[in-house]
């Protein structure tokens, strides 16, 4: 007979759309508890997102993305030196800055922008951020749209339907 103590708590914790953190309801705002199940957030085969510390491990609702891109901006790459010396950052919802990847952009339903992270998760864009990269993407009738970096052009693909 399986510990009930062992097993996975019920959904009791919930991250909204926009990467808000909420306990049986309320919002969590406590940033060294969120910083915690930040870095004890996983994903399980079947794609359901649980924060595991120690022997406790409990299940979590997520509208989208467990972890949203906050804002856009422009950062120092000196190993890259064809880019003059700049590359495309994103601040995220666990307080982590890091590089785009560029080829991972799609755009979701409701033209949702999403990328993928560096720890494996996707991103959902918020509506801020987006703005910020929209400055950024160009169009073409043949290409589509695309956002150029390192004399290359990204193209952004549509993903309606979901990741």
């Amino acid at each position: 007979m399986t510990d009930p103590q062992k097993q996975a708590a019920p959904f009791e914790i919930k991250i909204d759309k926009e990467g808000v953190w909420y306990y049986n309801g309320a919002e969590m705002f406590r940033k060294d508890i969120l910083a915690a199940f930040f870095q004890n957030l996983f994903r399980d085969e079947s794609g359901r997102y649980y924060v595991k510390m120690g022997d406790d491990m409990c299940y979590l609702k997520v509208e989208d993305t467990p972890i949203v891109v906050k804002s856009v901006h422009d950062i120092a790459e000196p190993d890259a030196p064809d880019s003059g010396g700049k590359c495309l950052g994103i601040f995220l919802s666990d307080s982590s800055l890091e590089k785009i990847d560029l080829e991972s952009l799609r755009i979701g339903e409701g033209n949702v922008l999403y990328c993928d992270l560096q720890r494996g998760f996707p991103a959902r864009f918020t509506r801020a951020a987006y703005y910020q990269i929209a400055e950024k993407i160009q169009f073409d009738g043949k290409t589509g749209y695309f956002i150029p970096s390192n004399g290359k052009n990204y193209i952004i693909k549509e993903e309606i339907g979901g990741e």
